[in-house]
């Protein structure tokens, strides 16, 4: 890029060089063959003076040109790669003779610069005079003149730019064409003699209105290459970012400058990104550090980045080598809050113009994740994260290592401290969208999770689990919708406290059961839950809860793109009888709004279990092993599911009695009042029939 920089000054300097040969010749457009032949000749690529060309010589010397184009290659999609609509550039005449450059005034209008690039690196803008090797020549002394070359000095009064539009396409292998444009609305540019040189700018970029301003070092300071103070602001997107140190182009450009950045929100840079990924809320945000740049090499140190509640300190380092960035960081977190890493969801807010700004495009359609982000950079990152926090208290540490090559992401080994017990991770994950998930934990403390998170501590005790996710997709419903894996978690050993348990789950278990449901407090024997996922249909099995005072069982299927439940729990209060009347309940709707009713059907087969009796559906199963743990829960389950579950024969009536204070008559009617018409009379001859 900067031989293209200094290309397109070389480019600028021969065009008008080409014109000031005929200063004294005002009839330019007899011309106009041999500046063009010229132009085209030292460039490489036809340029065509298509416009008026006028030059005037007092009481300075003027130029104007309307309508120049410069060719482009024949691999490239755009016919040329320069067109400007107007250039005007005006030069002091007497300052001339003192060998000073005074230029009064260069305006540039419509001008639109085309950048291409082919999948393997050529690119439009390496013109062919660029290859050559330049050639230093030293100016002859006049007599009575020390030898050695003299500089001429340079006033730039100002420079105006306005409509000039930068364009850039790069072709990818086997993939669309990233393409960007800027739009630089108005550009003014100062450079006057013993002053510093200034730029201000309003650029337009993906929609948003951006504003640039500059402050580097004097004329002669540039010119030199001595180093130099300098300052860079850049506003827009709702952020604000400010550059302040010394720059040195001695050798190359190379800067030490304090970095201070500060948005209100994270996730308004996405539109500014390729794709609109969906970026984590981030509100607000600030980052601050030292950045130290040579050329190839950037180095953040010093750094903190405030995210949300997040804070994350330690350094940054990027190479550049052949285009492709290599990142190494190492990064240390007192304080990480995993929510403040997740995309928004649902519908997208709006800004105070009405743009998206949330995780959705203006029509609610899922935006496409950052898989393409994976293919920007290659990196090399430490974490070390001294405490997780929940949403009331700290959920414990995690340290691990994060590769990314070709477009590969490896995490891992992740070991992480939460609850008190251990949890080992990796993942893997692709730019193409695959990705697969392995977590592994130990002694859970799950009561004290709850806590930490805020939620009501109705468990204590510890669990294992397992997870083992993989996937692919380019929007999150595609790979919810494609979700594949394993969910299991062991518990047991702890104690359920019913008066913190959400009061719809236990109501419907009352209403639904004849026997009183009232505990505060019960030992919970063992807990299992086995998630078995194929394209995005969750199967729930072996899911069991066990305790003193009730057992309950689920099973059901839950579609995961579609946030839909469809799930049975029966709950059978334990009075001591081996088999009980189980509380039968639907679970519907989505996971943010469960609709929980009675189930009719349900409550008929739970009459059969209670006299040993299979109606169909699933029993409820019975554990006799209060010591077991988990698999104690496992076995039952699986007994229950082929229907060799220990039968009643405990003396049922008496079993009733006790437990319903001789109300049964009336508790089970109360229940079948509730079932449908007809089919309450039903269910109640038959518990008649089988209880006599």
């Amino acid at each position: 890029m900067k031989k293209f920089l200094i290309g397109l000054l070389v480019v600028l300097v021969l065009l008008v060089g080409g014109l000031a040969a005929f200063l004294y010749t005002l009839d330019v457009e007899r011309y106009r063959d041999q500046i063009e032949a010229q132009a085209t000749n030292v460039i490489g690529r036809q340029v065509i003076f298509s416009g008026p060309m006028s030059v005037s010589v007092w009481p300075s010397v003027a130029i104007a040109v309307e309508g120049i184009t410069i060719a482009n290659p024949s691999w490239t999609e755009r016919r040329h790669m320069l067109s400007a609509g107007n250039i005007e550039l005006s030069i002091a005449l007497l300052p001339l003779l003192q060998r000073k450059l005074q230029i009064e005034r260069v305006f540039l209008n419509d001008i639109d610069l085309a950048l291409e690039e082919t999948a393997n690196g050529e690119k439009n803008w390496m013109l062919p005079f660029m290859a050559q090797p330049a050639q230093e020549t030293q100016p002859v002394p006049l007599e009575g003149e020390e030898a050695g070359p003299k500089q001429l000095a340079l006033d730039v009064s100002q420079v105006n730019l306005s409509n000039v539009r930068f364009s850039y396409r790069k072709a990818r292998e086997n993939q669309a064409p990233m393409v960007q444009e800027l739009l630089l609305e108005r550009v003014t540019i100062r450079a006057q003699e013993g002053e510093r040189v200034t730029l201000d700018a309003d650029m337009q970029y993906a929609g948003e209105t951006i504003n640039l301003g500059m402050r580097a070092g004097t004329l002669q300071e540039l010119q030199a290459k001595t180093p130099f103070q300098a300052s860079l602001t850049v506003t827009g997107i709702g952020t604000d970012l400010e550059l302040q140190g010394e720059v040195d182009l001695s050798q190359g450009i190379a800067a030490d400058m304090n970095l201070a950045m500060q948005g209100r929100r994270f996730a308004d840079l996405a539109r500014v990104m390729p794709g609109e990924p969906a970026l984590p809320e981030g509100a607000p945000y600030r980052l601050v550090g030292r950045l130290q740049t040579v050329p190839n090499q950037y180095r953040l140190t010093d750094m903190l980045l405030e995210f949300a509640q997040t804070r994350v300190n330690g350094s940054v380092q990027v190479v550049m080598e052949d285009q492709r960035p290599t990142v190494t960081a190492n990064l240390v977190s007192d304080a990480f809050y995993p929510a403040d890493l997740i995309p928004p969801k649902g519908d997208p807010a709006t800004d105070n113009d009405g743009r998206a700004t949330g995780a959705r495009t203006n029509d609610g359609a899922p935006v496409a994740l950052p898989w393409a982000m994976l293919e920007l950079a290659d990196a090399d990152v430490t974490l070390d994260i001294k405490a997780i926090q929940g949403t009331a208290a700290p959920i414990g540490n995690m340290a691990g290592r994060v590769r990314l090559k070709g477009g590969q992401l490896m995490a891992g080994p992740i070991q992480a401290t939460v609850a008190g017990g251990n949890v080992n991770g990796t993942m893997t994950a692709e730019s193409a969208g695959q990705f697969n998930v392995q977590l592994s934990g130990q002694a859970i403390d799950y009561g004290a999770l709850l806590d930490a998170m805020g939620k009501t501590q109705f468990l204590e005790g510890r669990a294992d689990f397992g997870v083992n996710l993989r996937g692919q997709g380019q929007t999150m419903d595609r790979v919810l919708s494609g979700l594949n894996g394993q969910i299991l978690v062991d518990g047991g050993n702890g104690v359920l406290l019913s008066q913190y348990l959400e009061g719809r789950w236990l109501d419907r278990i009352r209403e639904a059961s004849p026997f009183p449901v009232d505990f505060e407090r019960t030992v919970m024997n063992c807990m299992i839950t086995k998630v078995t996922i194929e394209n995005g249909l969750a199967e729930i099995t072996e899911t069991m809860l066990d305790t003193a005072a009730i057992t309950v069982a689920a099973t059901g299927r839950y579609a995961i793109g579609d946030d839909q439940l469809n799930m049975v729990m029966r709950a059978r209060p334990n009075t001591g009888a081996t088999g009980g009347l189980s509380a039968p309940l639907k679970l519907s709707g989505g996971i943010g709004d469960i609709k929980i009713r009675v189930d009719g059907q349900g409550l008929a087969q739970g009459l059969g279990d209670l006299v040993g009796v299979n109606l169909g559906g699933f029993r409820v199963p019975v554990v006799t092993n209060s010591a077991g743990g988990p698999e104690a829960c496992r076995v039952a389950s699986r007994q229950a599911a082929s229907g060799s579950a220990p039968a009643n024969d405990n003396g049922l009536r008496s079993v009733i009695d006790n437990a319903t204070g001789g109300q049964v008559e009336e508790a089970i009617d109360g229940q079948l009042e509730r079932l449908p018409e007809g089919a309450g009379e039903a269910v109640k001859g038959l518990f008649d029939r089988l209880t006599r």
